[in-house]
């Protein structure tokens, strides 16, 4: 019979999904959510609550309770240090595990002493904690002297990789997968890439922008204010299926984040063998070996960016050297069935040492 874990998470998240698809073949997972979604194998239970905000998470906890009672599992695990893992430090229950993600410990805690006080309390709820980055554990260390342990997003690397025959031989085209918030630095990114198409006027340049948020209107504007809207292609939202696809029409990959907790989006560029440009933000600077798999910009600087970008528009030998070695990194070190290995044994330690506790 297969031990029991519960998953506090946005059941919708394809980290979410991924994770709970995988350990599903070791481990009987349920998830609690605010958002519902069908995983093969996986049981989704619906949290509901008629009041909003933060008393939201306080209306489901007598669920959850009754939850965790008919279900006894062997592990309790918060995916997120907000809502969620309020939930999860409020259930009582132990062995719990705690997962930050990015904004739960570089916004969130910023807009006040309270939120900062509540993410202090559910740091120190946890009998483990998780990060999967070592910059956004680092940055916990400013409201718990703890260690983390980092579990990084894995790339699958049997669909992320080099399509050659769909990428165009004719165009340079700079891209970005990217939610359009102000975050993301993809201002930045339109300010580059002005400053580029000034620089190299003869080159068919493009820039190719996939993602949508609040903040698309303003970038339209933005590309029209510069120029440069004739160039680029907004794309919008893309299924997840779709992005191996759209990275391999790119020539290289920028993000230029403000903020970023880890850099899934760029590791899935270097897997498909491009060259990529980034701000040196949280946990950027780990998922690129500067100068071998691209170049880390320091604070995201637009003209420092088209510089670097500028190289590899005038070295097709270093475009190709940077993305093999990228693909390489990514394999090495990311490869998604590797990296869910450190959750797997953090699993199996657990659960070696608790037996099934429930109340």
């Amino acid at each position: 019979m297969k031990d029991t874990v519960v998953f506090l998470a946005n059941a919708a998240s394809i980290h979410t999904i991924r994770l709970a698809l995988h350990l599903s073949k070791t481990y009987s997972i349920t998830i609690l959510s605010f958002e519902e979604a069908k995983i093969d194998g996986v049981e989704v239970i619906l949290l509901r609550s008629p009041v909003p905000g933060l008393l939201r998470y306080l209306w489901v906890i007598p669920f959850v309770w009754v939850a965790l009672k008919k279900l006894r599992p062997q592990i309790l695990h918060a995916h997120y240090a907000g809502g969620y893992g309020l939930i999860g430090a409020l259930s009582g229950f132990h062995p719990y595990v705690l997962s930050v993600w990015g904004s739960d410990i570089y916004q969130v805690p910023n807009n006040s002493v309270i939120r900062r006080r509540m993410l202090r309390f559910m740091l120190n709820s946890a009998d483990y904690l998780c990060s999967t980055s070592i910059a956004m554990a680092n940055a916990a260390q400013n409201y718990i002297n703890r260690d983390f342990l980092i579990t990084p997003f894995g790339i699958n690397c049997d669909i992320y990789k080099p399509f050659e025959l769909t990428r165009s031989s004719e165009e340079f085209i700079i891209g970005t997968v990217k939610k359009l918030d102000k975050l993301y630095g993809v201002d930045r990114l339109l300010h580059a890439f002005a400053l580029l198409c000034k620089q190299t006027s003869g080159a068919k340049l493009r820039l190719l922008i996939v993602g949508d948020g609040d903040e698309r209107a303003s970038l339209i504007d933005l590309a029209r204010a510069l120029g440069v809207s004739s160039r680029v292609e907004f794309f919008g939202s893309a299924r997840q299926e779709d992005v191996p696809l759209l990275l391999n029409r790119m020539t290289v990959y920028v993000a230029l984040s403000r903020s970023e907790s880890f850099g899934v989006a760029v590791l899935e560029a270097s897997a498909c063998k491009l060259p990529v440009v980034v701000s040196d933000a949280g946990g950027l600077p780990e998922v690129v070996v500067d100068g071998e798999t691209g170049f880390v910009i320091k604070d995201g600087d637009s003209t420092l960016a088209a510089a670097a970008i500028k190289k590899l528009i005038d070295d097709p030998i270093l475009r190709e050297r940077m993305g093999a070695a990228g693909q390489e990194f990514v394999r090495s070190r990311y490869r998604w069935e590797n990296t869910v290995k450190k959750m797997e044994e953090l699993y199996k330690r657990i659960t070696s040492r608790y037996p099934a506790k429930c109340y």
